[in-house]
């Protein structure tokens, strides 16, 4: 269940960093906000896959949330840290 609420947060926050990206060239104070807002992002996000990460390492994770994480893995179009430590 937590792994679960993990993923669709993880998905979600992914969204967001897409929406916050789609910006027109952003300039000066409002490129400096563009990227602390997406340093945080990526913070929490890192975060919970170390949450998941612990919880796997433990043995806690079933066979049907691995199946949802690498449903999760294969629906991201590009690797990046977030999907290479939620892989390991």
């Amino acid at each position: 269940m937590l792994v679960d609420q993990l993923l669709i947060q993880l998905g979600e926050q992914q969204r967001k960093i897409e929406e916050l990206l789609r910006t027109n060239n952003p300039v000066g104070v409002e490129y400096e906000i563009l990227t602390y807002r997406i340093g945080a992002i990526r913070e929490q996000q890192n975060r919970m896959a170390g949450i998941v990460g612990l919880v796997t390492e433990g043995g806690y994770l079933g066979r049907g949330q691995v199946i949802r994480v690498l449903k999760w893995l294969k629906r991201c179009d590009r690797v990046d840290g977030l999907s290479g430590v939620l892989l390991a």
